[in-house]
This record gives C-alpha cells, structure tokens and sequence, in this order.
C-alpha cells in the first residue's frame, strides 16, 4: 500500500498493484483488437506508488515512468519548450489549462495544500506529477490504453479514431 499525505497531516492510503512483466509487441499491420490484447500485456509491469515525500505526493513513477517517456516522445519530442498555440498545450507533455486546474482539483479534494500554476506546465517533474495525478484519480486500473485516451482526450474521452492513432504512436515508442 502507498501513502498520500494531506494538508492537514491524516493519511489516505492507497492500494498498488503489481503484475509480471510483459514481452514487447509489434504495431505495425496489427489488428486494432491484437493491438489492445497487446497494449494490455504492456501494462503487466505497472506499479504505481504514493508516497510520503516531503511535497505530500508522488514519490516514484514505478511502471509509469515508461508510459510517460513514450507520451512525451508522441507529444513534444522531448522538448521542454514545446508549445502548440492551437490548444494552448505546452511542456514537454503538451499540459493544458484545463488539466492543471483538473489535478489542483485533485489535490484540493485531498486536502492537500500544494496547488500547481500554470508556469508549472513547462516544469519537467511537475509535468510528470500532473500526469500521474489525473491517472491515479482517473485510471486506478493503470490501462495502458486508457491511460493514453485520457491524457489525449481528458478522462471523459469518447474513443475517437485521432486516439486509437495516438495509443498506436505510443505503443510504437514503448516497443523501441
């Protein structure tokens, strides 16, 4: 079991799952049923952990920290100064206003007293504590595939085509 500390100091303990780890997959002529089969053995390696530390929230990335390297490749190419005008997505995880305020909503519900700002988005730790923040509260499952719907749709995404090409290009970088 992890921990996420509140504000006001009480605990709130949070179960972690384990599983084994998965082979590698090809996407290339696959199926999109093969493509999610193979997309959910991915996810055999997934621990996530909430922890104590001293800003009272995620410590380690543990089975994460994969999925969000293949994220920041699909949206940013690595590049911390990424910006994309259009929908006001910047950092290296391509982070919007609206998620932000989704994951100080998230820690405000927690009683926690950190609150991110939007400069926060150009912050390449605080990028990856907003992304595993929205997928704790969003995906306690860890799905690999919903994983990436939710950061390219938002948590109530509809399973769009743009998406299921989104989870392919991710899915690509997690097999390199």
């Amino acid at each position: 079991m992890g921990v996420l500390k509140t504000a006001n100091g009480s605990t709130a303990v949070i179960p972690m799952l384990e599983y084994q780890a998965a082979p590698k997959i090809k996407t290339e002529k696959m199926s999109l049923k093969r493509l999610f089969i193979s997309a959910a053995l991915i996810c055999a390696n997934f621990t996530v952990v909430m922890s104590n530390d001293n800003e009272g929230y995620v410590e380690k990335y543990d089975g994460w920290e994969n999925v969000i390297n293949a994220i920041i490749q699909v949206e940013s190419k690595g590049n911390p100064n990424a910006y994309n005008k259009n929908g006001d997505c910047v950092g290296i995880l391509q982070i919007t206003r609206i998620c932000v305020k989704e994951a100080n909503n998230i820690l405000k519900d927690a009683k926690s007293e950190i609150v991110f700002s939007l400069s926060d988005r150009w912050d390449v730790e605080k990028s990856k504590k907003i992304f595993i923040l929205i997928q704790n509260k969003y995906n306690p499952e860890h799905d690999l595939i919903k994983a990436c719907r939710i950061w390219n749709e938002g948590p109530y995404y509809n399973k769009q085509i743009k998406t299921t090409e989104y989870v392919k290009k991710v899915l690509q970088y997690l097999n390199k």
